[in-house]
């Protein structure tokens, strides 16, 4: 059994020891697990974080799967824009240097990384910056996403592309049409065995 069989979550995030959360918003039972970093972002309600992920100014939907040691939206070096790489121009104030350069850092912020509702990240996948991933939607383990990902879609490598949908276009409008992740705490328990039964799911919420 693993530690999550033995954990109860709750209206309020539940926040491993070793993990770090700054000027972030989670909701309701949430689970972070250890040794993760995440900095101006917002977890939806019922995301699972697994160990070790990096998360920054990015927006997360609810009900998301992150395996452990995810990387969404590593934050970017001045590549083509100045003779050096390093934080000595826009980190200045570390180094004896003067004050910060609160444009670039404000810039590098404002490139939020969008993840929809039951998206699923695999593995040491990593997810850039201003990218939009939709609902549904699978990275597969170790997968660099540099464009945005249509939802139900599943994607592989290094630049992530697209292998295949998860459903047919009708049963993706009807996922779609429930909104259930919208659902309450006390709808998603009365309705949980109907999640098991696409068909029926589709024609009961989605029509």
């Amino acid at each position: 059994m693993s530690t999550f069989d033995f954990l109860r979550l709750g209206p309020e995030a539940l926040v491993l020891p070793g993990s770090q959360v700054t000027g972030s918003s989670l909701g309701a039972y949430v689970f972070v697990g250890e040794r993760c970093t995440i900095d101006a972002s917002t977890i939806g309600s019922y995301s699972h974080i697994g160990a070790g992920n990096d998360i920054f100014s990015s927006e997360v939907g609810k009900f998301a799967s992150f395996a452990t040691e995810v990387r969404i939206n590593p934050v970017q070096h001045p590549t083509y824009s100045r003779v050096v790489q390093s934080h000595i121009t826009y980190r200045c104030a570390a180094y004896g240097f003067g004050q910060n350069d609160e444009e670039f850092l404000a810039f590098r912020a404002s490139r939020r990384a969008v993840i929809g509702h039951d998206v699923w990240i695999g593995y040491n996948a990593t997810v850039q910056g201003g990218v939009t991933i939709g609902n549904g939607a699978v990275v597969g383990s170790m997968a660099v996403v540099t464009k945005d990902v249509e939802p139900y879609t599943i994607v592989v490598g290094n630049p992530a592309r697209a292998i295949k949908a998860r459903f047919e276009p009708r049963i993706i409008e009807g996922i779609e049409r429930s909104a259930w992740w919208d659902w309450s705490h006390e709808q998603l328990k009365d309705r949980l065995k109907d999640f098991n039964d696409i068909e029926a799911f589709c024609e009961k919420y989605g029509s």
